[in-house]
């Protein structure tokens, strides 16, 4: 192995012992039920029931007043650690909607976007920069700039984006959406939505070589680069997307500033160790370290991976979610390291700021969750 392999090599595995040293003892307990207002339950009879149920099942169950009507998207608001949910419209409920919560899980806002007096469906949301005025949701068509009280701010649209379904905030200012078209090498837009243009368009389907019609099959070239199911998508520091690419059970990770194809990882390794089975991307985040959280459908998990794409280890909720609960959506909040460099010292030892994770479940009646992940002692952000 020459020397600059093994100075990357080097510098790959150090990067993933801090990680490892940062989400080794990581434990998520649930904080709020977002939305959910619980009732008083006697404190004897909750014992009784300890066995059969938990504290999860007790809030969704067992609370009045709000409901979500169609599964979530989440994203964090920076400044205030509120919770913003879009839901897409449904049959029984043909209008999309946007609420913020709180930090204990009340309902502050809640309204149904309109475009020109109609009401529009909803998909992907983030929010934008580190301000919590600002959240930008997919609308199939397109990106709409809302400010958080209900007021439309900008619409972004183009001809050649159609099922415009997530999207992620870029550390330029710009925003990332993957797209369903039958557009070729367009699945990924990036967008400015300062004057409500796109800047770059990017991403390829595999390569039809032969079609059967009689056995309704075809015969197809797929490269590493290509794109199958483009679903939810991140941004890390470096400007890169991380795009969760449903057929090819793996995340997909290209430069937003030229299109270029980076890499792609799973459970199982970064690229050529990459195998099939080991992960079904659904939702994903990032935190302050270009850390990629990532929803695995196989096993119903939050499975942690370092900034280079190896699998760190996975979370999971089974202890707190109801068993018939599939995790669909995530967001993380966020972390100021200017204002907070490191850890603080408390009795001789370092103790983490808190963070929270937010996660909605798909089940009969879609809820979300809000955890607060309790950190190892010794982990410091400033490494």
């Amino acid at each position: 192995m020459s020397d600059f392999h093994s100075c990357a090599w080097n510098v790959m595995v150090s990067a993933n012992k801090r990680t490892e040293l940062k989400y080794r003892n990581v434990h998520p307990a649930l904080k709020c039920c977002l939305g959910c207002k619980q009732k008083v339950v006697d404190r004897s009879i909750r014992q009784k029931i300890k066995k059969q149920t938990t504290l999860l099942e007790l809030m969704s169950d067992n609370y009045e007043g709000f409901q979500f009507q169609s599964i979530a998207d989440l994203t964090f608001l920076p400044q205030s650690d509120f919770v913003v949910a879009s839901e897409f419209a449904t049959v029984n409920h043909p209008n999309g909607r946007v609420t913020v919560f709180g930090q204990k899980g009340e309902v502050k806002i809640t309204f149904p976007p309109q475009d020109r007096g109609k009401n529009i469906t909803l998909y992907g949301v983030t929010s934008i920069g580190n301000s919590d005025e600002h959240v930008a949701i997919c609308t199939g068509d397109g990106v709409s700039v809302w400010t958080v009280d209900g007021r439309i701010v900008s619409y972004l649209t183009h001809a050649t984006v159609h099922n415009c379904c997530h999207v992620a905030s870029l550390n330029n200012g710009l925003l990332a959406t993957t797209c369903m078209t039958e557009y070729e090498d367009r699945l990924v837009t990036i967008w400015d939505p300062r004057n409500g243009r796109i800047t770059s368009q990017f991403g390829s389907r595999p390569e039809v070589l032969e079609v059967n019609p009689l056995k309704q099959l075809q015969r197809i070239l797929v490269r590493d680069k290509d794109i199958r199911l483009p679903w939810f998508i991140a941004a890390d520091s470096e400007l890169n997307v991380h795009i969760s690419d449903r057929t090819s059970q793996c995340v997909k990770v290209f430069d937003s500033r030229n299109g270029r194809y980076e890499r792609r990882y799973d459970i199982a390794g970064v690229n050529n160790r990459c195998r099939k089975g080991s992960l079904l991307p659904q939702g994903i985040c990032m935190d302050e370290d270009d850390n990629a959280f990532v929803v695995n459908d196989l096993t119903n998990t939050v499975a942690i991976f370092d900034r280079h794409g190896e699998h760190v280890r996975d979370l999971s909720m089974e202890e707190s979610s109801p068993k018939e609960s599939k995790m669909w959506s995530l967001a993380l909040s966020k972390y100021d390291k200017v204002q907070f460099p490191q850890s603080v010292l408390v009795r001789n030892q370092m103790i983490s700021p808190a963070r929270k994770i937010a996660l909605s479940m798909s089940r009969r009646k879609p809820q979300a969750f809000v955890y607060n992940l309790s950190f190892c002692k010794h982990y410091s952000i400033g490494f």
